[in-house]
């Protein structure tokens, strides 16, 4: 027998040999925005591990809560001896650990990606379920929509907002970008342009349509950056002066982050 993983057998024998239904006593996950719930919901003591990006604040939503919490770096021999009873995975986070770990028998569960608002809260009561902390996930909800319900109300005709992420990438309907910034009282400009909700925004169309205000999000990166180039560039500028940060840890995965998006998008239009 291999040394290295001789304690496979017992494992599968009986480390996983619990019953499903009952309350997670030690989570992990191997995908961010699981990472940004199971911080949210659940006492550090109940946390086995979360990747790696929750200590990342240009990425994680969480990651003053990540600091105490054990990390992993998405490989099933990290999460077996931390004798997890729930491991939260992300569709296309670290695939072969996700299957090694199945055939091993582990509790699997997947967060999904929300595509609007409504999703988010869905995804937050799903997932309070299965954590056993359906009343947490509930004052979650409530706490969000309190948030959005003292933004200020919507003027007609709309603003135009277009997104401008690292290498020109924009979001179009279908996102969850594309309903935040329709709550915050905005018209998404890729979708004047019948863009997808993972397109490319073209420069020339951004400067040619001049939209009311351009959404970025910078990262302060050490070097500069080739993928920053377009929203740096001093002709889109022009077109666009005004301009509004709101950084992708705020209104890419479910949780209470995403009221921070709405409330900066919604301050900027004042």
């Amino acid at each position: 027998m291999n040394i290295r993983f001789g304690w496979l057998p017992a494992l599968v024998a009986g480390l996983w040999a619990v019953d499903g239904s009952a309350k997670p006593l030690r989570v992990a996950s191997l995908n961010l925005c699981a990472d940004q719930l199971v911080l949210e919901m659940l006492e550090p003591v109940r946390i086995a591990s979360v990747t790696w990006l929750a200590r990342d604040a240009t990425q994680s939503a969480m990651a003053e809560a990540a600091k105490g919490v054990t990390i992993n770096y998405g490989r099933a021999e990290e999460i077996v001896p931390q004798q997890a009873d729930l491991v939260l995975v992300g569709q296309f986070t670290a695939p072969a650990a996700t299957a090694m770990l199945r055939r091993l028998g582990a509790r699997i569960e997947m967060v999904e990606q929300p595509r609007d608002l409504a999703g988010v809260r869905r995804e937050i009561l799903r997932v309070g379920a299965i954590l056993g902390e359906a009343e947490r996930a509930e004052a979650i909800i409530a706490a969000l929509d309190r948030r959005l319900g003292a933004l200020p109300p919507p003027i007609e005709p709309r603003p135009v907002a277009a997104l401008l992420r690292p290498n020109g990438v924009t979001a179009g309907p279908g996102s969850l970008v594309d309903d935040v910034l329709r709550v915050a009282g905005y018209e998404n400009f890729a979708a004047r342009l019948g863009l997808d909700r993972t397109d490319r925004l073209p420069l020339e169309a951004l400067i040619m349509g001049r939209p009311d205000i351009l959404v970025v999000d910078y990262r302060d990166f050490a070097l500069p950056s080739l993928a920053q180039l377009q929203q740096r560039s001093p002709m889109v500028a022009r077109a666009v002066p005004k301009r509004v940060v709101v950084p992708s840890w705020a209104w890419t995965c479910s949780g209470s982050a995403i009221a921070e998006a709405v409330e900066r998008l919604a301050q900027a239009r004042i």
